[in-house]
């Protein structure tokens, strides 16, 4: 019955500590794929809607451990790239009201291909459907964590490009944007969990993390049951000699029979 209860109880310790890995485990592997974005490549599914007071232009990119998406207002879109964005000294200007904010917007059921934790369904009722957003998922191999990218940028001397992270922490307060560019490249670090994902990641890793245990030797070496072999779990009760007859192991205190 103690053999039992001994047993029990190093499962629990190792499953413990496997969750615990897990879990940062989880993190790190998400950080570091968003981080490296590797074989980004388009999304098939693109498409334009028409809110009536604007224009929305849907899309994303798909990487190892990482989904982008975007919406990208055609007004907003028409602002940045205004060349009377600039003052007579090159400053930029600060974006004057959007009148398409004061019209009247449809709301439009997005496609099926655009998951929820975009948050793009909630944006149409907002007053940042006026402004350029990306949502980012992250996480391998299954998307774990998300958060949003609000574009806030202007254009100036040198062109830059700002942004804030919503659910998120950004790495880069600033990124250059080359002078005919529309390419944006959105850093950061996601932590607003997609509970799906998470949970499916952290069993995942938890099962690596305890095979991992298992087949380094934590159930004969790291942790003996009382009354084995440290070297190879071999049973010694009853044993006089001191030494273990299955590995060869020297017990400094041979075990007798009771």
């Amino acid at each position: 019955m103690g053999t039992r209860t001994f047993f029990s109880r190093r499962f629990l310790v190792l499953l413990a500590a496997s969750l615990v890995l897990a879990s940062v485990t989880n993190f790190v592997v998400a950080w570091t794929l968003a981080r490296l974005m590797w074989m980004k490549t388009p999304l098939p599914q693109s498409t334009s809607i028409d809110f009536g007071a604007d224009v929305v232009n849907l899309g994303g990119y798909n990487c190892v451990g990482s989904t982008e998406l975007f919406w990208q207002p055609q007004s907003a879109q028409n602002w940045y790239f205004n060349p009377q964005r600039l003052d007579a000294n090159m400053n930029p200007k600060p974006r004057p009201p959007e009148p398409a904010l004061s019209k009247p917007w449809k709301t439009q059921s997005l496609p099926n291909w655009v998951p929820g934790w975009t948050g793009f369904d909630s944006l149409q009722s907002t007053p940042r459907r006026v402004e350029e957003v990306w949502a980012c998922a992250q996480g391998w191999p299954l998307r774990s964590f998300h958060c949003l990218f609000v574009d806030g940028s202007l254009w100036g001397t040198p062109f830059r490009l700002t942004y804030s992270a919503i659910g998120g922490v950004p790495l880069d307060n600033k990124i250059d944007r080359h002078a005919g560019g529309a390419t944006f490249y959105y850093s950061g670090l996601a932590y607003s969990p997609i509970w799906s994902g998470l949970i499916g990641n952290t069993a995942f890793f938890a099962l690596a993390w305890l095979s991992l245990f298992y087949v380094c030797g934590t159930r004969r070496k790291w942790w003996p049951a009382p009354g084995r072999c440290s070297g190879c779990g071999y049973d010694l009760q009853g044993l006089k000699q001191s030494v273990c007859p299955e590995c060869g192991k020297s017990l400094h205190t041979p075990p007798q029979s009771p």
